[in-house]
């Protein structure tokens, strides 16, 4: 994901999101890693519910569609359409087995997970 505020000025923060750590928070998905560009700087982004509904709002509009359709192989839209199907089946399983007693109360991590634990850029 490329990010850009006026505080960079000309230069676009690259954040590589696949290798970033992810923890379970009390409230949040916690994801802390470190940016690619313009200088292996430190980041974390809690995502809260209300920050899924909009990824997954956005990423269902008629834009993104339109995106993907004109931008990326079919092959690979296959695999997200997998991505897609894994999600869904690991809510119903993990929502199934908490239904029926089977899942231990969620262990969380805590709220403020520091930096220094995320992967280092040399």
């Amino acid at each position: 994901m490329e990010y850009w505020s006026e505080g960079l000025g000309e230069a676009n923060m690259v954040l590589g999101l696949g290798p970033a750590v992810v923890n379970r928070g009390e409230n949040a998905v916690i994801l802390t890693g470190v940016c690619d560009a313009p200088a292996p700087w430190e980041y974390k982004v809690t995502v809260m519910f209300e920050d899924w509904a909009a990824v997954l709002q956005t990423a269902t509009s008629k834009e993104a569609a339109d995106f993907l359709v004109h931008s990326v192989p079919f092959v690979t839209i296959l695999g997200m359409g997998w991505w897609m199907v894994k999600f869904v089946v690991m809510l119903a399983f993990f929502r199934g087995a908490k239904a029926v007693g089977m899942l231990a109360p969620a262990a969380t991590a805590p709220s403020k997970t520091p930096l220094a634990e995320s992967k280092k850029v040399s």
